[in-house]
């Protein structure tokens, strides 16, 4: 199941780039989180997430700048995606709105 993300810039000018950070628990993504995450992007707003397990998942996201620094954690944005035999899948998902502070 192919899950996808949209964000507002983040206003900084050094800024270069953003992670996606996925987990199946709670701040998961601090001790490693699923196979594939961090995503590296580049100054994009928008990403895709290819999930393959049903349940839940913990996402947030990082602002990246030209000097390596990276910030602290966005607020979660938390679903429970349920995936079929048939590849039909269906979700719960709770948005949490959050700007991305300086790192």
């Amino acid at each position: 199941m192919l899950v996808h993300f949209g964000w507002s810039p983040n206003p900084e000018p050094d800024v270069t780039g953003y992670k996606l950070y996925v987990a199946r628990s709670s701040m998961g993504y601090v001790s490693g989180g699923v196979a594939g995450s961090p995503v590296i992007l580049g100054n994009v707003l928008s990403a895709s997430f290819n999930l393959i397990d049903s349940g839940p998942y913990f996402f947030a996201l990082t602002v990246v700048t030209a000097s390596g620094g990276e910030s602290s954690f966005s607020a979660e944005v938390t679903g429970v995606f349920f995936i079929t035999p048939l590849g039909h899948a269906r979700s719960g998902v709770q948005y949490v709105g959050a700007r991305l502070g300086r790192y």
